[in-house]
């Protein structure tokens, strides 16, 4: 009687034990699923960021090129302007000097010569300070963007990094 009953303490803690194992291995697992949740979570808002920050790196691509374009006809219209001013230069030039006797009509063409060539090289320094402004507000967000895609990048590597 008394084997018996050893053995049946014996099977009662191999039960109980057995009982906490399984609990502890319940608890490991649903430690387990969490982790995993939170992972898959991190990677999805990661991807998300990516996809952002590249169409913002895409709308920026093409605006830097529209602002080349718009800077390719700037540089036309620049090159026409400062044929203008040229041909009233030489207009200017042939003009006698000053202190000649000029006819009325002479006089009030060389002012108006003057006063376009004024008109024109202010125009073309608005112009060209105005793009330069514009391009250098481009190249700023372009660089921004892609240190912003670096550091998500940086970013993806640590998660994957974590996950494995």
């Amino acid at each position: 009687g008394k084997k018996l009953a050893e053995a049946q303490e014996s099977v009662g803690a191999v039960t109980r034990e057995l009982s906490t194992e399984k609990a502890n291995s319940e608890e490991l697992q649903r430690n387990l699923d969490e982790a995993s949740q939170s992972l898959l979570k991190r990677g999805d808002d990661f991807s998300e960021s990516v996809r952002l920050l590249q169409g913002r790196l895409e709308a920026s691509d093409r605006e830097n090129r529209d602002t080349q374009e718009r800077l390719k006809l700037a540089n036309k219209t620049n090159a026409m302007l400062a044929q203008e001013l040229e041909e009233a230069t030489a207009v200017m030039a042939r003009l006698p000097p000053n202190g000649a006797a000029q006819s009325d009509a002479m006089q009030q063409q060389e002012e108006e010569s003057q006063k376009r060539i004024e008109q024109l090289e202010g125009h073309m320094r608005d112009r060209d300070a105005l793009w330069e402004g514009r391009v250098r507000e481009l190249e700023d967000a372009f660089h921004k963007a892609q240190a912003e895609v670096r550091t998500a990048s940086e970013r993806a590597a640590i998660a994957e990094c974590e996950l494995n």
